[in-house]
């Protein structure tokens, strides 16, 4: 069998691996726990020592894992003690050994899949008990085992590998205040318990040892203790819930120091034009991005952006309306600020005609241009006329009829003026006019930074509250609406914090649990169904991606050449 084998540096302790083909050691990318087949990184070194992604621990083995400071150990709980597991990044995602775990395991390797098999196990007990806090259902177990978690609204389904009989009591069952549904389903050889219990609970399921327990605890006003992960140099995951006003709110968050080596942000985007959206992962694993949250606004029936982007010092798509946005350099400083931004063509008459916008799908009366960055263009509106720009004179002209779709390619060294409710661009730029463009761009500061997303409401700047969503053309529904949000925010200590929040703040809620967090600036992103954070291979802030989306911010890492 052909192996594939790790060569391995340091980054501040922690180990950077780097596939190549060789004896000794192999990797794959597919794990079949008991028969059941999931896609998931793992790699076994010349050792003998396995690694597997730590999202798959997480979530297929019931591995809890623990607030740690290292990123080269990851520490954890499964059945007893809190033990540490020795780490290694495989870009974009982490792998764990699990020599700890794997007592009485039996593995084998077969192709790219690591087959794992765990002794069957038995629910000896399930125990109810009830108390003025709150709830408690412990399933007692022959020994360690498998076992797995969901959670939809107020919906708790837990699965465990375990056998059980003659266990479905109905006082087991009963109905309550705080459990109004308990059921109990046994299956061969695992046990699932579905769970409904009151909105105002947050449960909480753990292992403990001797002998093995997997313990379900609903409690009132419990809040589970903050997690912080030191995930990566420079890369903390965390995921805590905040009080505010008596509600409570769950954070998923990624604090980046911009200033650790190796790591940089781009704004990133589904296909090579920018018609087309993609769920978050799909569009984090395309641009090789080890880590992204969801971007700016776009059109969802178009699939066109509708939010300004920059990266590499080229303008993908312009602004429409004066709205907030944060802008970087390669060094990684930032600015937030509410971007306006203008453009317009001059005539050799001089005649000055301004644009409605670069490279967008909002879609308005006036002239708009698209570049060979946009991809083909398809017209957007029934009777536009396409004119054609190469190297700053009118080429070409075209009207498209009514309810007709044509495709346009921008040409390499020019771009399409196209002309909406319009009829007066033929006379302005007949075939081999001239044409000088002008770009405006307020605050100045932003166009000196080479990378650029756009997004709304500006939430703080200077560690002020700046909101003004009807200031920056949102609805009076929008500036008040409960939703999830998207958020990226820089600290006192000038991390970056991308974040997601649930379940429903508003903006104005979003802006005081950024204060209580330390935020001095932030900007709000699309939210809702389109809200997303994604690390190292897994979504960490739902069970399943239900969007797609146009476009996002990637976090990247690129180890310096003398690791390895």
């Amino acid at each position: 069998m052909a192996g594939v084998a790790t060569r391995q540096g340091r980054i501040g302790g922690f180990l950077v691996a780097a596939l190549f083909s060789c004896w000794g050691a192999e990797a794959g990318n597919r794990v079949e726990l008991n028969g059941k087949l999931y896609n998931t990184v793992w790699q076994q070194n010349d050792k003998g020592e396995i690694f597997i992604q730590d999202h798959w621990l997480r979530k297929a083995l019931g591995v809890t894992f623990l607030s740690s400071d290292r990123p080269e150990q990851q520490r954890y709980q499964w059945y007893g003690s809190p033990a540490f597991a020795n780490s290694l990044f495989v870009s974009p995602t982490r792998l764990l050994q699990i020599a700890n775990l794997q007592e009485d395991w039996r593995t084998e390797i077969d192709g790219d899949t690591l087959k794992i098999f765990t002794p069957d196990a038995k629910v000896t007990e399930i125990r109810r008990n009830s108390n003025a806090k709150g709830e408690r259902i412990t399933l007692v177990l022959s020994r360690p085992t498998p076992w797995q978690q969901s959670r939809r609204g107020n919906q708790l389904t837990v699965t465990v590998a375990a056998a059980a009989t003659n266990l479905n009591s109905p006082r087991l069952t009963q109905s309550t205040d705080r459990l109004p549904q308990l059921q109990i389903r046994p299956d061969r050889k695992e046990l699932t318990l579905e769970l409904q219990f009151k909105p105002t609970l947050i449960p909480q399921v753990r292992t403990l040892s001797n002998p093995p327990r997997l313990v379900i605890d609903l409690e009132e006003d419990y809040l589970p203790p903050p997690q912080r992960i030191a995930w990566l140099p420079g890369i903390t995951w965390r995921e805590e819930w905040l009080t505010l006003e008596g509600k409570r709110w769950q954070l998923y968050g990624l604090e980046i120091n911009p200033q650790q080596q190796g790591i940089s942000l781009r704004p990133i985007w589904a296909n090579q034009g920018m018609a087309g959206t993609a769920p978050l992962s799909t569009i984090a694993k395309t641009n090789k991005a080890i880590a992204a949250i969801n971007g700016g606004f776009f059109n969802r029936d178009r699939q066109l952006p509708v939010s300004p982007l920059k990266k590499e010092g080229v303008w993908y798509s312009g602004a429409v309306l004066e709205r907030g946005a944060v802008a970087w350099n390669d060094r990684n400083e930032f600015i937030f600020d509410r971007l306006n931004y203008s453009e317009s063509i001059t005539l050799p008459d001089n005649q000055k005609i301004p644009l409605t916008n670069l490279n967008s799908g909002f879609v308005q009366k006036g002239i708009a241009r698209y570049l060979p960055s946009w991809g083909e263009y398809t017209n957007l509106t029934d009777n536009e006329t396409i004119v054609t720009v190469q190297d700053n004179r009118v080429t070409q002209t075209v009207t498209v009829a009514e309810k007709l779709t044509q495709k346009f390619l921008p040409p390499p060294n020019g771009y399409l003026l196209v002309g909406r409710q319009t009829p007066e661009i033929t006379t302005l730029l007949p075939p081999q006019t001239l044409v000088r463009g002008e770009v405006t761009v307020r605050p100045p500061a932003f166009n000196q930074m080479p990378h650029l997303l756009g997004g709304g409401p500006l939430l703080l700047q200077n560690g002020k509250p700046v909101t003004a969503a009807l200031q920056e053309g949102f609805s009076k529904t929008f500036s008040t609406q409960a939703a999830p949000r998207s958020v990226i925010a820089r600290l006192q200590n000038n991390h970056l914090l991308l974040l997601t929040l649930y379940p429903n703040p508003t903006l104005e809620e979003t802006t005081k649990i950024l204060q209580q967090l330390g935020a001095i600036d932030a900007l709000n992103l699309d939210g809702g169904g389109s809200t997303g954070l994604w690390l190292g291979g897994t979504i960490l802030d739902k069970q399943e991606e239900t969007r797609s989306i146009h476009n996002a911010l990637g976090v990247f890492f690129t180890p310096s050449p003398t690791t390895f």
